[in-house]
């Protein structure tokens, strides 16, 4: 159960992203929250980074729900925790980046604080999960 929960946990997490990137991308002013919060609305000709990012951060979070079994997904076991393993690492680094390097105080704190809470769930769901095998 611990692992359905935390799986769900970081699914809504890559979903909050996922619709911020979306709206985003449909030019609402939430830049402060992405890019070093250099543009409060993204130019157009940056705007293919939040489509892409929308895709990724979906596809992450359906990831984890199969991941937790929660839904089923196409994937084999083994790559869903090899997947599981480069999103925690990813995470980490996300959470660097956005806690300490950016300067803009909506990124270190909304979006920085979100990656760093799904970072530690990630991790938790990893070792999780390896120590269910």
């Amino acid at each position: 159960m611990k692992i359905k929960i935390l799986a769900a946990l970081c699914a809504l997490s890559w979903y909050i992203n996922a619709l911020l990137q979306f709206l985003l991308l449909l030019g609402l002013p939430l830049g402060q929250f992405v890019l070093g919060g250099h543009y409060t609305v993204i130019p157009l000709h940056l705007r293919w980074i939040n489509l892409v990012s929308f895709v990724l951060w979906g596809f992450f979070g359906t990831v984890y729900l199969a991941c937790g079994h929660i839904i089923k997904g196409p994937w084999r076991e083994n790559y869903l925790k090899n997947l599981l393993f480069i999103t925690t690492i990813f995470l980490a680094l996300a959470s660097i980046f956005n806690c300490f390097i950016t300067s803009s105080v909506f990124e270190k704190y909304f979006t920085g604080g979100l990656s760093t809470l799904t970072f530690f769930l990630s991790l938790s769901l990893l070792l999780l999960k390896a120590k269910e095998n």
